[in-house]
């Protein structure tokens, strides 16, 4: 399984991150993580399947109005058993 892990903030209203399959041009289930932390705070999702052979981005948003900043993120393989 894989999990998303993101460096972000919130200036002003919420700040948001998910993975986004670009093969099946759809968000992975589960993948949207956020914070309204005024500093930078690291965020994690829960366990993500992602399917062999697509290909997967992060993406970023701020809610309406907000303001959200991000050192980046990364999806990481956590290992089984």
């Amino acid at each position: 399984s894989f999990i998303l892990d993101a460096t972000m903030r919130a200036a002003i209203g919420t700040a948001y991150a998910r993975v986004y399959d670009r093969t099946a041009a759809a968000a992975v289930s589960g993948s949207e993580i956020s914070t309204t932390s005024a500093t930078h705070v690291v965020v994690r999702s829960g366990a993500l399947t992602l399917v062999n052979g697509h290909e997967y981005e992060s993406q970023f948003a701020e809610s309406s109005g907000g303001e959200g900043y991000t050192h980046g993120a990364e999806i990481i393989g956590v290992p089984t058993g």
